[in-house]
């Protein structure tokens, strides 16, 4: 059968409808899907997928494509399943604070259903049109993840579709409905690999009192790490704690939030030890940075001090911006680079020794258990998908 047979057999279930102006920019950045199918069921994606397999056509899950490009790389063929018509509230049980959703539904919906029972789901993304059932597939985190963790840590059960067709129910109305391997927890964070997420079911938390905002400024690096360390050091309700440059002066972000006295008396402290200075803004995001480095908290002083010595070696003038708390810092070159890929694989070989990895551009450097995860994950992936229909072009799993 010709590519253009197979695209013709797919073509007697797509509505008829303008189906590629929701991924515009998907396309402007060089994706070339053959078809875009919008399912309105967890049975319409397991007949895609059944389909799918019998003709070797890939299939891409997609929600609102906020992060797409961020791990997919480019592709000239296949099917782009967006999940944007499965938006519907399954079970809404606010006394018990958990939500089951379909996986279309954005985190901005969501929150808005939410706040007239003052209750929220806390994984904040940087990009509030993004679907749940995206955040769920990629375990995606928000500022605040050192208070609030990842978006895993509240998945109680999901309704997904293998990528051979078949729907799939685990987990929940409670944590104790699971036996066994909790196999939602495998869905989380896998981009699609494993299955199309259709429905999830969340637990909630009760919106927070009161959210308080601290700044401060300083000149030379010593001055920062000996603030990070105390700060860690101190019994604070910390929500996050950012970083950014501004020439030669470093400036920090502390985000209290809680209940208001205890914030109150926290921040007397934050200003009377460190001289932080109250604010009404954030700090402002400067721009989608080329570098990112991934490290343990514990050795997040210790990458700053390495990136610092390396960018003085090499006469190199860098802007920083990071989230102390989560454990990123991102970096800009601000001169030009002769030979920049020697100087990447350079410096991806000191943040080795500091358990961290550098991403550049969408491609990431890893240390060698990361290396060890990923051979894990490909038998995974062969198991349970022998066609390799699902993501075949995600950047951080191929062989």
């Amino acid at each position: 059968m010709t590519q253009q047979q197979v695209v013709d057999v797919f073509k007697q279930f797509i509505p008829a409808q303008d189906t590629y102006s929701h991924y515009r920019n998907l396309f402007e950045a060089g994706y070339r899907p053959d078809l875009i199918f919008y399912p309105e069921s967890a049975e319409d994606v397991a007949g895609i997928l059944k389909l799918a397999n019998q003709c070797q056509l890939p299939v891409y899950p997609v929600g609102s494509g906020t992060i797409f490009q961020k791990r997919i790389e480019p592709f000239a063929a296949g099917i782009l399943m967006s999940t944007k018509k499965l938006k519907r509230i399954i079970e809404y049980r606010p006394k018990n604070m958990s939500i089951e959703v379909e996986a279309g539904l954005t985190f901005q919906e969501l929150q808005k259903l939410l706040a007239r029972d003052k209750i929220f789901f806390p994984v904040e993304p940087d990009e509030i049109s993004s679907t749940i059932g995206g955040q769920v597939a990629a375990n995606r985190y928000g500022r605040k993840k050192y208070m609030y963790k990842s978006s895993r840590f509240y998945v109680m059960g999901m309704e997904f579709v293998s990528p051979q067709g078949d729907i799939i129910r685990v987990g929940g109305r409670t944590v104790k409905n699971v036996s066994g391997y909790d196999v939602s927890q495998l869905l989380a964070g896998s981009w699609g690999l494993f299955g199309i997420i259709t429905k999830v079911t969340l637990r909630l938390r009760p919106l927070p009192e009161n959210n308080l905002i601290m700044k401060c400024s300083f000149r030379g690096l010593a001055s920062v790490q000996a603030i990070i360390k105390g700060i860690f050091n101190e019994p604070l309700s910390l929500a996050s704690l950012l970083l950014r440059t501004d020439g030669e002066e470093l400036s920090l972000q502390l985000e209290l939030e809680g209940f208001k006295e205890a914030l109150e008396l926290q921040a007397s402290e934050m200003e009377r030890k460190y001289g932080f200075k109250r604010s009404s803004n954030l700090l402002e995001k400067i721009k989608e940075m080329p570098f990112t480095f991934r490290v343990p908290l514990q050795n997040y002083g210790r990458v700053l001090e390495c990136l610092w010595a390396w960018a003085e070696k090499h006469r190199l003038s860098v802007n920083i911006q990071g989230n102390v708390t989560n454990g990123t810092l991102e970096i800009d070159l601000k001169n030009t680079v002769d030979d920049e890929g020697k100087l990447i694989e350079e410096l991806s070989g000191e943040l080795r020794q500091f358990e961290g990895c550098l991403i550049h551009r969408g491609n990431t450097l890893r240390a060698k258990a990361e290396m060890t995860n990923q051979k894990l994950l490909l038998e995974i992936k062969r198991q349970v998908d022998p066609n390799k229909i699902l993501v075949p072009q995600i950047c951080f799993l191929k062989e």
